[in-house]
């Protein structure tokens, strides 16, 4: 009976996220706490060989993000998205060892609270950017 190959790969992750704190335009710093953080990556194998190339759509998701400050015209949380199109070279993928480098560049977006701390509206709540991943593995 032959072994069936299969050129799909799904990998589902659950972490913690962590963002650096930052400090305000008047000097005031901004702590972020902790957060759990999901994620998801299907790849799709386009060439297979002495070294295998794969399409890969990773997704990355921080649903809640505490924001703590004593300037009340900060957010008081966070959400955070992003979707990094990339491509993944795989070398010697049938070998015991097989290392691995992704990359690519995708979409981020963030969601500030509705209410900043001192409860005035948050005219600016939603926050796009570009995204950059660099991975790699054996």
């Amino acid at each position: 009976m032959a072994l069936t190959e299969t050129k799909n790969d799904l990998g589902l992750l659950l972490g913690g996220g962590f963002v650096p704190q930052r400090t305000t335009a008047g000097g005031a710093a901004i702590n972020f706490g902790g957060s759990i953080a999901f994620s998801a990556n299907y790849a799709r194998q386009l060439k297979r060989g002495n070294t295998s190339l794969f399409v890969e759509f990773p997704f990355a998701a921080e649903p809640s993000n505490c924001v703590q400050s004593s300037d009340d015209q900060s957010i008081v949380s966070l959400a955070t998205i992003f979707v990094v199109p990339s491509l993944r070279v795989e070398f010697a993928p049938n070998a015991v060892i097989s290392p691995w480098v992704s990359g690519g560049f995708g979409y981020g977006i963030s969601e500030g609270s509705e209410f900043f701390g001192n409860e005035v509206r948050n005219s600016s709540r939603y926050q796009s950017t570009g995204a950059a991943q660099f991975g790699a593995g054996r």
